[in-house]
Formats: structure tokens, sequence, C-alpha cells
């Protein structure tokens, strides 16, 4: 009596749905009465789509992130908490690159001459190609 393809889409949607909107494991798996074994098979099936879950949420949470950095431009101190809903919202554009963006540039200044030697393993060379010269012939 095992489940359907059909079954076993559904069920899996709805732990991620829960799974999201719990935040916890066990919760979801309560939730669908599976054990957490399951759960976790379940989890590891669906990795993909809990990602797009999450970036959709952060993408989604963004304009709330650049209202609440606009409103505190304005602030005057009376919002509690102020300061936290600011870094919040900075961390989230962060997250999202939208705010942050990081590039590093290195440059290599070496005192001596860098030599690059040949590989260890052996080369054939054609002898059509090679060059002679007099000190060779002796």
């Amino acid at each position: 009596m095992g489940m359907t393809k059909a079954e076993i889409e559904e069920r899996d949607y709805l732990f991620c749905e829960l799974l999201f909107e719990t935040g916890s494991l066990r919760e979801a798996c309560r939730e669908l009465d599976i054990p957490l074994r399951t759960g976790r098979r379940i989890q590891d099936r669906n990795t993909d789509k809990i990602l797009s879950m999450v970036n959709a949420e952060l993408a989604s949470l963004s304009y709330k992130a650049v209202k609440t950095i606009d409103n505190a431009m304005d602030e005057d101190g009376s919002v509690p908490k102020g300061e936290l809903r600011l870094k919040g919202a900075t961390e989230i554009l962060d997250r999202l690159g939208a705010s942050k963006k990081v590039t590093t540039e290195v440059e290599v200044v070496a005192d001596t001459p860098i030599i690059l030697l040949p590989t260890k393993d052996t080369v054939k060379v054609d002898p059509q190609y090679m060059i002679s010269t007099e000190e060779d012939k002796l």
C-alpha cells in the first residue's frame, strides 16, 4: 500500500510549506504525522525547492528592508529598536547583493624574479623540429 506519485508530491509540497512556515523540522513532521526520519528524507529530496522558497521570501522582504531604511533616515529616535531594525534591513539587502558589493584586487610584487620550471613529465620532441648547433655534434 504505497503512496502514488501524486500523493508523494502533495505530501512533499505540504511538508516544505510547513517547514518554511514553522522553521522547525520537528514541527513540520508533527503537523503531517510523519516520523522525523521521513521528514529529513523529504527535506533532503527537496533542498532546491526549499532554497527557492527562501530566496523568494528574501526577495519579498527586500521591499520592506528598503522602506525600513527609508524610515530610519527620517527617524528622530522615537521608534523603539530602530537601530536593530536598520541593521536587519541592511543585512537582508547585503544577502541579496543589493547594498554591498565586495571586490578584491590583488597585486603581487616580487623582489626576486619568478622562474618557471619545466614540468617533471618527460616531453617527446619530434626530431625534425630540433635545432642542432655545433656543440651538439661534438
